[in-house]
């Protein structure tokens, strides 16, 4: 027998004359229990909480964003996504913009940021699809001629502007190639809404087709970010640095 659970046995089964110190001995240890069970129940919370709280975070953003030194877009995203794919530890490399515009509804305008989404990025479809509440993505994905477009904007932002699935929505962007700094007017048409669960972007994000927001940038065919996705997230700091080392001093 351990010599712990000797002892534990021993002061507990103590002769009638010393009940007072067995009844002490199980005070304490039932004391010791609500304790350690109160601290597990509180980390249990806290953890959970965490653990929540940066799924929610990491559905809208990347876990590694690369962009060039400079500030300028990258021309041939697509070959350095493709670079980037192969390194060990990348699920996932594609283009993407984000740029603020003001959308217009039928309730009033508000700020809201552009997300483009490279219609040949299936895990970018994939995961805008689990967080949509109301319509499809699927015309984000489909090539598509003409002026309307579709896109898919945060369910909060909907609410705001007061547009809904079918609606034409009006979204004004500053071209920085447009030297008369007037805004660019475009139409688009609302395809679905969705919510993260996180106010900040559910109230400002719109997601659209990557070539639709390149040219609303005035960046045609390029893009600002390149986003990764990891299959560690405790382990970015070294995937950065290998992705570094293998661009190169550019990004």
């Amino acid at each position: 027998m351990p010599y712990e659970l000797f002892l534990a046995i021993r002061n507990l089964r103590t002769r009638r004359s010393r009940r007072l110190t067995r009844i002490t001995a199980v005070v304490a240890v039932s004391g010791i229990a609500v304790g350690v069970g109160a601290l597990i129940v509180a980390l249990a919370l806290a953890n959970g909480f965490r653990d929540e709280m940066r799924d929610k975070i990491l559905r809208g953003t990347a876990h590694l964003n690369v962009m060039r030194v400079d500030g300028r877009p990258i021309g041939d995203y697509r070959t350095v996504a493709r670079r980037i794919g192969g390194i060990k530890g990348v699920v996932n490399a594609s283009g993407t913009t984000y740029d603020g515009v003001v959308i217009s509804g039928p309730s009033g305008s508000s700020y809201a940021v552009l997300r483009g989404l490279d219609r040949e990025s299936q895990a970018a479809r994939g995961e805008l699809e689990k967080l949509v509440t109301e319509g499809t993505v699927a015309p984000l994905f489909e090539p598509k001629e003409g002026e309307l477009r579709e896109i898919v904007l945060g369910g909060e932002l909907a609410s705001r502007s007061g547009l809904r699935v079918g609606d034409v929505a009006e979204i004004f962007s500053v071209n920085p190639s447009n030297t008369s700094a007037e805004p660019v007017r475009r139409l688009a048409r609302v395809a679905g809404t969705f919510r993260t669960g996180l106010f900040e972007y559910d109230s400002t994000w719109i997601y659209l087709a990557l070539d639709l927001a390149t040219a609303l940038s005035g960046a045609v065919d390029r893009v600002s970010v390149i986003s990764l996705q990891v299959n560690d997230i405790y382990n970015v700091k070294e995937i950065a640095a290998t992705v570094q080392a293998t661009l190169g001093s550019e990004y």
